[in-house]
């Protein structure tokens, strides 16, 4: 049976990207429409992923994190089991729990650990690859057709390398093969050629321009972000956008260093007041005229 897994590696910039009020409608939807969220996440917390999104995930693979972290990456009954991933923190690479179904729930507050991805099992993971792109699962009309739209030929379209019937099974590399050692490829192939004796080559112009430590500027107060978010929704109904969402403040927050999570709750905020209104998009919100005195016409009308 064709199944969609959608993989957000380091996805802490694509959930500030996408908004959360988005996200949080994609992982509740994802699986009515036989798709799977893969969600990783360097430090997990609730200010990264709102509660609404992690109850849409069902499983979870929880590393060493800071203890205060705990409660966000694993369920309190196996907390309460005895599971303490903060004990780790970031000493114990490879150490986790595991909490998802068709695991016995008595097993979820024990800890294992996993494999290190040597260098050495490169070529047997390609062969793999390319038997499931040879013999499995295709999508069906109807799920290419979603596809395609959002991802043009990426993953529909893939042709299999033209090597005959039945590839090769590629030679295992072992111990006596140049440049492997007990802790696997020391260089990379491309990079097997450089000469390291080879003089830099001379700086260019720009090479100099540093990319740190410049001046970011001066944090609004929150009742000073509050109101450069009204000017900012004045601002949009002046130009003529009505229907704005998280992603038409990413400039807006890049200058007043403030965050995506923060425009998702003063969207809600304004809501409420009667300045927006829902649409039928999730996390687009349409703008309520105000009229001359100042007020937003719903609060008027009522």
């Amino acid at each position: 049976m064709p199944f969609m897994v959608a993989w957000f590696e380091e996805a802490a910039n694509t959930l500030r990207f996408i908004g959360d009020d988005a996200f949080t409608g994609i992982a509740q939807e994802a699986r009515s429409a036989g798709a799977a969220l893969v969600v990783s996440l360097q430090r997990p917390s609730y200010d990264q992923m709102s509660t609404s999104t992690r109850a849409s995930l069902p499983s979870v693979v929880a590393l060493g994190c800071a203890p205060d972290d705990e409660n966000f990456c694993l369920p309190d009954e196996v907390l309460a089991a005895g599971a303490h991933p903060g004990a780790w923190r970031n000493r114990k690479p490879g150490y986790c729990y595991v909490v998802s179904p068709g695991i016995d729930e008595d097993r979820y507050a024990s800890p294992g650990r996993t494999l290190r991805f040597t260098p050495r099992s490169v070529d047997t993971m390609q062969l793999l690859a390319l038997w499931a792109q040879r013999h499995g699962a295709t999508a069906d009309s109807v799920t290419a057709r979603a596809l395609k739209g959002v991802a043009g030929t990426a993953y529909t379209g893939r042709a299999a390398p033209d090597t005959g019937s039945a590839p090769a099974v590629p030679r295992a590399r072992t111990e006596e093969d140049p440049g492997v050692t007990e802790e696997g490829l020391l260089v990379d192939p491309e990079d097997a050629d450089i000469d390291e004796e080879a003089e830099l080559p001379e700086p260019q112009q720009g090479d100099d321009v540093p990319l740190f430590g410049q001046e970011t500027g001066r944090k609004p107060t929150p009742a000073e972000a509050r109101e450069l978010f009204a000017q900012a929704l004045d601002e949009f109904e002046a130009a003529g956008l009505m229907v704005v969402g998280p992603k038409d403040f990413m400039d807006w927050c890049d200058r007043h260093g403030l965050s995506r999570p923060w425009v998702s709750a003063r969207l809600k905020e304004a809501a409420i007041e009667g300045r927006l209104e829902q649409t039928n998009t999730t996390g687009r919100w349409r703008i309520v005229p105000r009229p001359d005195d100042g007020t937003p016409a719903a609060l008027t009308a009522a």
